[in-house]
């Protein structure tokens, strides 16, 4: 008999055989419905509208970032709040050196490294530092020169301390000495023939009585101006004031204090100021109301250039104006 033969591998029948029925047919997708259509529409503008907003958050991100390093790192300049309408370019350079340079970066330790260094310089007083984003708004007292001296080939101002003034008290006037700086807009005239030695250091004070003499007359002066000359300053006219006879110390018989004009005409103020009385001269309100009636009247104290006068003498007691002495 023959064997039947064993197939090898497995008999699939699905596979082997051919079906007998005829293949189904995929069926078409059905037409989605509007609120299908519109939910994913929704679905998409959400996921648009996030992906944007994370987009533009970055941008915005980076900004502020760059920003933030932009206002870390900024500097600015220095900026005097009212300075005085005599403060010259000079003097303005001046402080700006001692606060440091130009430009500095706007921040509080800045700030307070600026205000001590200002501190030091003793043109100026109450020093106030305020930070803006932009610069550094100073504020201060000035110290007003009124008169120039030299000394050792080395030139000075002086100035009168005043009520505001940190160096001011009640008690006593004071003179403070200030390093040379070109003030032009400021007549100074010059201070000769004082017998004390003065201080070497800006700010110090110089407690001597010609000095402090010489500085209130020419300060009365100055006042006298504001009041009935502040156009045309009689100020302006004078060179110098010498004070090397003061109190009479080398000749009690000369005349003590004498003013300069700018063309050698002679001053003969007399005693020091405020000390009129002791040597029975004119009053300090009577010398100035005479020196300026000359003044008024001739428009000048230059009696030289003006063909009046070599001298103009204020001592004598009187009310009537004082005639030049030829």
């Amino acid at each position: 008999m023959k064997r039947n033969k064993k197939s090898s591998g497995f008999n699939i029948p699905w596979l082997s055989k051919k079906s007998s029925t005829s293949p189904t047919r995929r069926k078409k997708p059905q037409p989605l419905s509007w609120g299908q259509r519109l939910l994913q529409l929704l679905v998409l503008l959400v996921v648009t509208s996030v992906l944007g907003g994370i987009a533009v958050g970055f941008v915005y991100l980076e900004r502020y970032v760059r920003t933030l390093e932009v206002v870390a790192d900024r500097t600015g300049p220095m900026e005097l709040v009212s300075p005085p309408s005599w403060i010259s370019n000079e003097l303005q350079d001046k402080i700006v050196k001692a606060a440091g340079g130009r430009s500095f970066p706007l921040d509080r330790d800045q700030a307070q490294q600026m205000y001590e260094r200002l501190e030091g310089l003793a043109w100026i007083y109450h020093v106030s530092i305020q930070t803006t984003d932009k610069t550094f708004r100073i504020s201060a007292g000035y110290r007003k020169p009124t008169a120039v001296i030299e000394f050792e080939g080395k030139k000075w101002y002086l100035v009168r301390v005043e009520r505001e003034d940190p160096l001011y008290i009640e008690s006593e006037l004071r003179v403070a000495i200030l390093d040379y700086v070109p003030v032009e807009k400021l007549p100074l005239p010059e201070i000769t023939g004082f017998s004390s030695r003065p201080p070497t250091q800006p700010g110090e004070l110089w407690l001597s009585e010609e000095i402090i003499a010489a500085v209130e007359l020419l300060t009365a002066l100055g006042r006298m101006d504001q009041v009935s000359s502040p156009d045309k300053p009689l100020l302006a006219e004078l060179d110098r004031i010498d004070i090397s006879n003061h109190a009479g110390r080398k000749n009690s018989g000369a005349i003590h204090t004498i003013l300069y004009a700018k063309d050698g005409t002679e001053v003969w103020w007399g005693a020091a100021y405020g000390e009129s009385q002791r040597y029975l001269e004119a009053t300090e309100q009577e010398k100035i109301a005479s020196l300026y009636t000359f003044f008024k009247r001739y428009g000048t104290i230059r009696g030289i250039d003006r063909g009046v006068g070599q001298f103009i003498d204020l001592r004598s007691p009187q009310k009537m104006f004082p005639r030049p002495i030829n």
